[in-house]
């Protein structure tokens, strides 16, 4: 599947959605993500402090369902995922310059 082919999945599935309001959409979207991030840290939290198997299934079904939510974000901002991911590649690119993460370019940033 292309990211085209999985955007114009969300799109249609959510075309119920579309007589709502840009905030309600917005809304949708940050909740969305929340909840959907909370569920994958409820899965770790699960695995680390209460000794459940890690579930790769479920972490990735979850992992899905946050980039749904990440696609309804990009669409109702008008932008592709392409260009989300060029976005935060050159925001990124500027952050940590030596092309990788480090301690000391996270803590001494500019955005």
């Amino acid at each position: 599947m292309t990211n085209k082919e999985y955007y114009d999945f969300v799109v249609k599935q959510a075309s119920d959605a579309s007589n709502s309001s840009f905030d309600t959409k917005l809304m949708t979207t940050a909740f969305g993500l929340a909840g959907e991030s909370g569920e994958v840290a409820d899965q770790l939290k699960k695995v680390f402090f209460q000794g459940r198997k890690f579930d790769k299934d479920l972490f990735l079904n979850e992992l899905g369902d946050i980039l749904w939510y990440v696609v309804y974000g990009c669409h109702t901002m008008d932008v592709s995922l392409e260009d989300l991911m060029e976005i935060n590649y050159k925001k990124l690119s500027n952050r940590y310059k030596s092309g990788k993460f480090t301690v000391e370019e996270s803590e001494n940033r500019e955005i």
